[in-house]
């Protein structure tokens, strides 16, 4: 890459000086002639917003005047920021008399050293150097006096000797006692009597105007020999010191500092200074500009930019130090910072640097092309932190900024207005300049040990409580495109791989983070990893891919599934299924316990299938190797043909066990299992092992019922199917029902060269635990095939051979009808045969009666027969059947229409229920006028409620309507008896009609006194 060029942030000044790019000119010019005009004491603020050049233009200002000779005028600059931490008025008096070049005299100097106070704490015994002391003179003490007399001629060399230890003891035993010292450090402070004081005989040394009448204390006399006319006091950068410090040096200046011969010059962001009043004393804009208004004597606005004054500047930078940005870069650069040159400046910089790296990585062409993007990006950045923020996660909100999610309208007037940039630009562009300018992923040593040491319980909490999750991932991403393109498939590469594994199972990656890995990595290169897998991440992985799924990214899947497929198109050997990586051998129950993606589970049937048969060990009755839920969409015809072409006849063997598992779950139906059916029956050949005909009857027997029995527990949990008729079946339930010849030992001839023969009948010989078997087998036969396959003559035969299982049948029946609502029509003719009548008969009768319209004349028939029956013996079971019958419309009215064909005497003994329900019924659908002329009938209705009242009353008008019926609704009325008001109403109104009847004319009469209204 070429050099660098940065730009110096003085450069408004230096530009502006020669060329005038941003028409500083003419403030400096009309800042000067208020200086030389103005009547002192003078104030004038400079407003402008920070880095708009209010600097420069004061420079451009001092340097005018100081280089004219003509104006005897000082100036002094005043750093209010460089000294916010410092004493205003010690700092600013220092400054003033230092640009002065005046002495000051000690007095004024003592305000510069700080008062140091020392207090003193009396001394204390210090035991250890006292005891260390004693010690060593002891030790010198007895090296001389215990010397032996050989060495008296040495007494030049001990004498020297002991009086070094006696020194030694002594500069020891200075340290007998300490002694402790405080030392409190006072600052000194200028009371402001005492600042202004000094301010004054400053100026008035420096300066020509009219000299103070007392002596000076604090400056030296006859110091300054060329006084000036005009000081002025530059106050810079008030508006970056903290509000408190701002204010107290404004009203510092107002109330001490105004002197004549002086003009403040106050370069301010006029905004921000409005902010600090409002802050300090709660001032309103209005009392705000008030202040400024009292404070300065005159104001001097520094207008804002326009745009295009900006690119100029811009673009004169750009050309000034070999930038080479495009034209289009310039623009947005300018618009987006038209009031502060020095804004640009920096950002120039910024993108330089940016730019820069973006170029150590990729081609220059590339850092060319999207160079205005690059800038636009690194704007959002700088401006909008937490919106960039936002789209690094999830670049596609880039184009999306009308989103609700954006609350900043700046930022959408922003990108509304250079949405042109980036329209054209594909997201994984967008992602992968993005990617190169937040490179600050805030990821620590700590929680990078605990990724690579594998340490997931450790670091899960960290990364919650840290909320760095998202960081952290983007941490693996990037370091595993690193590890790729050094092509680590086996470890480096491998290793960050597995961390995203591993996270995604204990934290679900969001869909963001996923997206990117799936546009950042090709998948043949994730499949270089993927085949070095272990057993150990197999779940992890198939979760990771699922989750993929799920967010709607399937690239991942549909390479698994066509792996897969490829892997177990057919059944492999050991040798064959070396080639393929285990991720794809070991590892289909994995992706089918973890994928939600049931369409995909179906695809893979017969790579399951092959799968099983490959690992014969696995099965699935006895492992919980795989999720039983997920069977239902991998178990299909072929898999169970496979287990039932590998079951013994005896039924012994694992594969009927793992059928029996599989029916458990409801994933067989009786048409996948028929076969069953032919492999079970005993073939004529069959040699028992046994002399005794006894004996061959019981095994052969006990072999037929065991398979019976495993064939029971098998269809109990197979699927209904609805008319299924087989012939295999039909085969096996008649070889139950046939005799049969088996073969057995000759007595005479143990080797059995010769047999004999004996006759057997299954059916004739069950005892009671073998009925019921039986019972069963036709039982779940008639249920999962609806009959089809018929059963009911089977069980005819052997209910009629052993009466005792007629409770059992019906209670089987009763429960297939409650569990699965089964309808029970083929078998209804059998049903209603039955002479014994029983509670459970009835039972099923129910559903019998109101299902089954083509057999309503042998339901009429059967409820005839039941009715009379009741008659006969008064049967409490006929009788609260009969009543169950009324609440059905369709039997209702049968029953109503047998009922009243009977005699007036034979309905009396009739239920109560019965005959209420009946009469209800008939007055309800007026088929009680059909019954008009049996007048026993009629009254006996009427006797039995006053709720049928008004239906009789209906009758009685009606019959009063024609002679001929006269005589009739007279017998009627003799046993009605407390009419209401209404039906008295009626009855009157009806015999009016008949007062000159002439055969009951006299009748009619005294009725209608007795229901004439009085």
């Amino acid at each position: 890459m070429s050099k660098i060029n940065f730009i110096k942030d003085e450069e408004i000044q230096n530009l502006h000086s020669d060329d005038d790019l941003l028409e500083t000119k003419k403030y400096s010019y009309t800042l000067k002639e208020m200086i030389l005009h103005a009547e002192t004491p003078f104030t004038i603020g400079l407003f402008g917003e920070w880095g708009s050049g209010k600097s420069s233009i004061v420079n451009s200002t001092q340097n005018e005047l100081e280089k004219d000779e003509t104006c005897n005028i000082k100036f002094i600059k005043y750093d209010a920021w460089k000294y916010a931490n410092d004493s205003f008025r010690r700092m600013f008096l220092k400054t003033v008399q230092e640009k002065l070049g005046i002495e000051g005299t000690s007095k004024f100097e003592s305000f510069y050293v700080d008062k140091n106070t020392t207090t003193k704490i009396d001394k204390k015994i210090n035991i250890s150097f006292l005891l260390i002391s004693l010690m060593i003179v002891s030790i010198g003490l007895l090296s001389v006096f215990f010397l032996p007399p050989t060495f008296s001629t040495e007494w030049k060399i001990t004498i020297p000797l002991l009086i070094a230890v006696i020194g030694l003891s002594i500069s020891i035993a200075r340290n007998f006692f300490d002694s402790y010292k405080i030392t409190i450090q006072n600052p000194k402070i200028f009371a402001p009597e005492q600042f202004e004081e000094i301010f004054d005989e400053m100026i008035t040394s420096s300066m020509n105007i009219k000299q103070m009448a007392h002596p000076k204390k604090w400056i030296k006399k006859g110091l300054i020999e060329n006084k000036i006319d005009k000081l002025i006091i530059i106050v810079d950068n008030i508006d970056r010191c903290d509000k408190e410090t701002a204010y107290e040096l404004l009203t510092n200046i107002k109330n001490f500092l105004e002197r004549k011969g002086i003009i403040f010059v106050v370069p301010i962001d006029d905004s921000a200074l409005r902010r600090h009043l409002h802050d300090i004393n709660n001032e309103d804009n209005k009392e705000a500009d008030e202040f400024l208004r009292k404070f300065f004597n005159t104001t001097l606005k520094i207008k804002h930019f326009q745009s295009r004054d900006l690119f100029i500047f811009t673009n004169e930078l750009n050309k000034k130090h070999n930038l080479n940005l495009q034209p289009d870069t310039i623009d947005i650069i300018a618009k987006e910072y038209a009031t502060n040159p020095r804004r640009i400046i920096q950002f120039l910089n910024n993108l330089t640097a940016e730019l820069n790296v973006i170029g150590q990585k990729y081609e220059k062409d590339f850092v060319t092309k999207y160079e205005t993007l690059i800038a636009q990006l690194l704007i959002i950045r700088e401006e909008w932190a937490d919106v960039f923020k936002l789209i690094s996660n999830k670049p596609h909100l880039l184009k999306r900024y009308d989103n609700d999610i954006f609350k900043n309208n700046d930022y959408k007037l922003f990108i509304d207005k250079t949405k042109a940039i980036f329209t054209y630009i594909d997201i994984k562009t967008i992602e992968k300049l993005i990617s190169n300018i937040d490179n600050d992923i805030k990821v620590s040593n700590e929680i990078i040990e605990l990724l690579d040491n594998n340490k997931y319980d450790e670091l899960k909490p960290m990364i919650n409580k840290n909320n760095i999750f998202e960081e952290l991932l983007l941490f693996i991403l990037e370091d595993l495109r690193k590890e790729i393109e050094r092509e680590t498939f086996k470890l480096g590469a491998f290793n960050r791989f597995t961390n995203l594994l591993k996270l995604n199972y204990i934290i679900c990656i969001p869909i963001n983070i996923n997206k990117k890995f799936n546009r950042d990595f090709k998948i043949e290169n994730i499949l270089k990893i993927i085949n070095n897998l272990n057993k150990d991440d197999f779940d992890s992985f198939y979760k990771f891919v699922n989750d993929n799924q799920k967010q709607g990214l399937k690239s991942l899947e549909t390479t698994a599934i066509n792996k897969f497929k490829e892997t177990w198109k057919e059944v492999r050997d050991e040798k064959a299924i070396e080639k393929y990586a285990k991720i794809w051998t070991d590892g289909l129950e994995n992706y089918i316990n973890h994928s939600t993606n049931i369409e995909k589970i179906k695809e893979l049937a017969h790579s399951f299938l092959n799968y099983y048969i490959y690992y014969p060990d696995l099965l699935l009755h006895d492992e919980d190797w795989i999720n039983k839920d997920k069977l239902q969409y991998i178990i299909d015809s072929q898999f169970i043909n496979y287990i039932l072409n590998h079951i013994e006849p005896t039924l012994d063997n694992e594969n009927f066990n793992e059928l029996l598992y599989i029916s458990k779950l409801k994933l067989v139906d009786i048409q996948n299992i028929e076969n069953l059916f032919e492999k079970i029956i005993i073939t004529p050949n069959t040699l028992y092992d046994t002399s005794n005909a006894q004996e061959a009857t019981t095994q052969f027997q006990n072999q037929v019922f065991s398979n019976l029995n495993k064939i029971v527990n098998l269809l109990e949990n197979t699927l209904k199917k609805h008319a299924f008729k087989s012939e295999k079946i039909t085969n096996y339930l008649k070889f139950l029902n046939q005799n049969h010849s088996i073969q057995y030992k000759h007595p005479s001839y143990p080797n059995g060269q010769h047999t004999q023969t004996a006759n057997v009948n299954i059916i004739n010989t069950l005892d009671e635990k073998h009925q019921i078997e039986l019972l069963k087998l036709y039982y779940e036969i008639y249920r999962a095939t609806a009959n089809y396959t018929d059963t009911t003559s089977y069980i005819k035969t052997l209910i009629n051979k052993y009466p005792n299982l007629q409770k059992d049948f019906f209670t089987l029946l009763i429960q297939l009808r409650d569990t699965n609502n089964y309808h029970l029509q083929s078998l209804f003719d059998y049903l209603i045969s039955f002479e014994t009548i029983n509670e459970d008969l009835f039972n099923l009768y129910e559903q019998l009666f109101i299902q089954d319209e083509n057999d309503k004349d042998k339901i009429i028939e059967k409820l005839d027969t039941l009715i009379r029956n009741y008659l006969d013996n008064k049967n409490e079971i006929i009788s609260n059947f009969l009543i169950i019958m009324l609440k059905y419309q369709s039997t209702k009215e049968i029953i109503t229409n047998i009922v009243v064909e009977l005699s007036t005497e034979d309905i009396t003994q009739l239920p109560k229920e019965i005959q209420s329900l009946t009469y209800e019924y008939l007055c309800e659908t007026d088929k009680i006028f059909e019954l008009e002329s049996k007048i026993d009938f009629i009254k006996e209705v009427l006797a039995f409620g006053n709720q049928y009242k008004d239906c009789i009353v209906k009758i009685i008008v009606s019959k009063l309507q024609e002679k001929s019926k006269v005589e009739g609704a007279l017998e009627i009325l003799k046993v009605f008896s407390h009419p209401s008001k209404e039906q008295k109403s009626k009855l009157y109104t009806a015999l009016k009609t008949q007062e000159k009847h002439d055969k009951f004319s006299k009748e009619v009469k005294n009725l209608l006194k007795k229901y004439e209204d009085k």
